[in-house]
């Protein structure tokens, strides 16, 4: 080992040589690495591929149909990754339609927002929790609020506890009169987003 460090040095009489050879040790470390941690990578990799996924395609016949039954102003669908702790819209809807200003906008999971953060938990756990919202919390957020929704109801989808692949929020300028119907068709909606 003490002859092997100055044959090294010697060998290293070049830039390219010296690149060379930061790139072999690279890729031998990431072999190595993948190499022992291959059940890990591996069980990760199909428990990923067997959680539940949105249905994108789905998006507007769901939009339409929760605008009609809850008399929503707007409904915006969320793409969730958990093992990533994304959040990206890909879909926002108002009365008059889709409106494409903020898809692709990853808010994130969880925030400084204790609020927010609850909300989430509890959608995790497969509620459907509804409340004013007068402070935006990204820029989806702000949209809401441009949008005159002061009140929101989220639901995860699908609505069963432990899953969550996607996150369906719906907002009016005031509250409805009949939350547990906004609930129930919010439920419908989110499980017709999931891919079977």
């Amino acid at each position: 080992m003490k002859d092997l460090v100055p044959q090294i040095l010697a060998y290293v009489s070049s830039p390219f040589k010296l690149f060379a050879i930061v790139v072999m040790a690279v890729l031998a470390f990431s072999g190595h690495f993948i190499y022992t941690n291959q059940s890990f990578l591996l069980s990760a990799y199909d428990k990923n591929k067997s959680l539940p996924r949105i249905d994108v395609s789905k998006s507007d016949d769901v939009a339409k149909f929760l605008i009609k039954e809850t008399n929503a102003d707007v409904v915006a669908i969320f793409e969730v990754d958990i093992m990533l702790g994304t959040r990206v819209l890909v879909r926002a809807y108002t009365k008059e339609g889709r409106d494409k200003a903020h898809d692709g906008i990853d808010v994130g999971m969880l925030s400084a927002n204790q609020d927010n953060n609850a909300d989430l938990l509890s959608l995790y756990g497969g509620s459907i929790p509804c409340g004013n919202y007068t402070r935006a919390q990204s820029l989806v957020g702000f949209w809401y609020l441009q949008q005159g929704a002061t009140f929101l109801c989220r639901s995860s989808m699908p609505t069963t506890a432990g899953l969550f692949a996607g996150q369906l929020t719906v907002g009016w300028k005031s509250p409805p009169e009949n939350i547990h119907k906004v609930q129930d068709m919010m439920a419908i909606g989110a499980n017709m987003m999931v891919k079977k």
